[in-house]
This record gives structure tokens, C-alpha cells and sequence, in this order.
């Protein structure tokens, strides 16, 4: 469990480590992390007290494209093995194999295992409601830093983060 008594800096300085990756653009990283609903309501949120202006945070983005880009990726590493070595894999075969080794239930398991909910930035209902406690929403926020990673550092270092976190076990 992260410590409440760490600064925001500090926090992300330990997720990079925990992901065994450290971003060369910094605010990929926090777009990762931002959530959509502390765009919409960012007063009172620790985003708000860490990047101290509600034009700032709108400079950062929220997650969401991110998370689309992760989900390919995934999709992209958890296939890259099989499809070179069966050349006759249909369609459905590749469906099954990416949701066993990248579906939600393993990247919400994966991201509760690393404690993930620690480090994002929550919007106020999402917090209170402890929203992460929702199978999908770990696992969104897990491919939006794989997205994040992609971006920052290319397919190799994403292989890096997935074998760190062992997200996929191929």
C-alpha cells in the first residue's frame, strides 16, 4: 500500500518504479492517471491541489484516448507471439487468446495487485464511491499507462513494463 504521507512527487516516482519505467515526458504520464471526471468537476480533487490551476489540469487531458491506444497495444504484444508461429489462427482464436492474457478481469487484478488506484487522479464522485472496486475501471486505467508508455518510449519499453508488472504471462 503507498503511504498517504508521500507527496504526489514522490508517489509518482514510486509507480515509475513499481512499472520499472520512468517517463521522459512527465505529462503523458499524468494524462494517464487523470480521469475524465476531474476535468468535469476538478474542484476539491488532489489534481487540483498538485497542479494547483483548473487550466493546467485541462492542459493535461484526461485518460481516455490513452486507454484506447493501450488496449491495442496489448492486443498487439499479447498476438505478436502466436501469430508467428500459427500461420493459420483464425479470427476468433485470436479473440480468445487476447482476452485471456489482456482482458479486464487480469489488468484489474494486475492494477489491484500494484495498488494503481493509489496513484490515479480520481474525480470527487469516482473517490468517494471508490469507483476502482469496479472490474473495468483498474483495468482502463492499467492500458491508459501501457498507452502512456507506448507513446513515451516505443513497443520496447512497453514489453519492459509488461513483464515488471507481469500483466502477461505468454
Amino acid at each position: 500500500m503507498v503511504e498517504l504521507s508521500l507527496g504526489i512527487n514522490d508517489k509518482i516516482n514510486q509507480l515509475e518504479k513499481i512499472m520499472g519505467y520512468k517517463f521522459e515526458c512527465k505529462n503523458l504520464l499524468f494524462r494517464a492517471l487523470m480521469r475524465k471526471d476531474v476535468l468535469n468537476s476538478p474542484k476539491n480533487t488532489t489534481a487540483l491541489s498538485f497542479f494547483r490551476t483548473i487550466e493546467k489540469i485541462a492542459e493535461i487531458g484526461h485518460q481516455e484516448a490513452l486507454e484506447t491506444l493501450g488496449d491495442s497495444v496489448l492486443y498487439v504484444r499479447v498476438l505478436e507471439k502466436y501469430v508467428k508461429n500459427d500461420k493459420v489462427m483464425s479470427k476468433d482464436f485470436a479473440s480468445f487468446i487476447k482476452e485471456k492474457f489482456g482482458g479486464n478481469t487480469r489488468l484489474h487484478h494486475c492494477a489491484s495487485r500494484h495498488n494503481l488506484e493509489e496513484y490515479i487522479f480520481w474525480g470527487k464522485t469516482e473517490k468517494n464511491s471508490k469507483i476502482w472496486n469496479d472490474g473495468t475501471i483498474l483495468a482502463d486505467c492499467l492500458e491508459a499507462l501501457v498507452g502512456a508508455v507506448y507513446l513515451d518510449g516505443g513497443m520496447e519499453n512497453v514489453r519492459v513494463i509488461l513483464s515488471t508488472l507481469n500483466i502477461l504471462s505468454i
